[in-house]
């Protein structure tokens, strides 16, 4: 618990200096976020977020489509701890994305193997909860200066 509060106040920290001018972390703008599950997730687990063109198709279920889609700018991550520490929850950060409109997808590497597989947790960012699905239009607007909060709540595959 005190490593989720630590972790919260860090990026509510840089949001605020970001938020007055003090952008030191180069060109474009930041997207910060959460991932959620309502699985237990063991400390030193993989995750990946992905941040997708306007115009990318993703089918997650599709074989090799995500580790083979292009990316405006990716997070590639572990939560914190080791086996035996469960998570809920985690927390990410992703600089210099360029002012545009985009798509987010992010999964659990279940098997730790860099590799989206059948089995690992995913979900696109849609503005309400997450869809397992790409919503029709992306709906991510990353300004040209600033923060942009994306939390994605990863489903378990059925």
């Amino acid at each position: 618990m005190v490593r989720i509060l630590l972790s919260l106040a860090a990026l509510a920290l840089l949001t605020l200096a970001l938020l007055a001018g003090c952008d030191q972390l180069g060109n474009g703008t930041l997207i910060i976020g959460s991932l959620f599950t309502n699985y237990a997730i063991e400390g030193g687990t993989d995750f990946h977020v992905l941040v997708l063109a306007s115009d990318t198709v993703l089918d997650p279920v599709a074989e090799g489509a995500v580790d083979a889609v292009e990316t405006v700018a990716r997070y590639d991550g572990s939560y914190p701890g080791d086996a035996g520490d469960d998570h809920y929850t985690t927390n990410y950060i992703i600089t210099g994305v360029p002012a545009g409109t985009y798509y987010v997808f992010a999964w659990i590497d279940d098997f730790d193997n860099d590799e989206f597989d059948s089995n690992d947790f995913y979900g696109f960012y849609d503005g309400l909860d997450t869809s397992t699905t790409q919503s029709e239009a992306a709906i991510v607007v990353v300004p040209a200066t600033g923060a942009v909060d994306v939390d994605v709540y990863m489903i378990f595959p059925s």
